[in-house]
């Protein structure tokens, strides 16, 4: 599978964050409040979506934050919360499966892709970009920080 490796600039996203282990399809409820509540986020950008990725623990927990990118922090609504994302490189991927795949589609790419292609798994959040795409077909990009 031929992948760009991009570089992708600093943004600003606020939303509603679950820290878990997605074992109950947290995220995709998730998903559900956030588009209820996105209008109560003043300056939001109305180009895309965001699902940014923190770190997994040893347990297998990790951060998700749904959400809206900002220009600025101008005013939080109660319950979300702020998330930066530096200027770093990532390994842009197109996903177009069912959703259902989504979670071996991650393991594949740490488990081999990134392997087999010389990269190393860079400790900064990866995110996924749902624009227009994913209204009409489903599709989306899925960044993977890279060193």
């Amino acid at each position: 599978m031929k992948v760009p490796v991009v570089t992708k600039e600093a943004f600003t996203i606020i939303g509603i964050e679950y820290f878990g282990k997605n074992q109950k399809g947290e995220i995709p409820a998730l998903w559900q409040v956030f588009n209820e509540r996105d209008e109560e986020i003043k300056n939001r950008m109305r180009t895309a979506c965001y699902g940014v990725c923190g770190t997994m623990d040893q347990e297998g927990n990790f951060s998700y934050v749904a959400g809206v990118e900002v220009p600025e922090v101008e005013e939080l609504p109660d319950g979300m919360t702020v998330k930066n994302v530096a200027t770093g490189k990532y390994a842009q991927f197109t996903y177009k499966d069912d959703l259902s795949k989504l979670q071996d589609f991650y393991g594949n790419i740490h488990s081999k892709w990134l392997k087999e292609n010389g990269l190393e798994y860079d400790l900064r959040p990866d995110f996924e970009y749902y624009d227009e795409r994913f209204m009409k077909n489903g599709e989306f990009e899925i960044y993977i920080p890279v060193k």
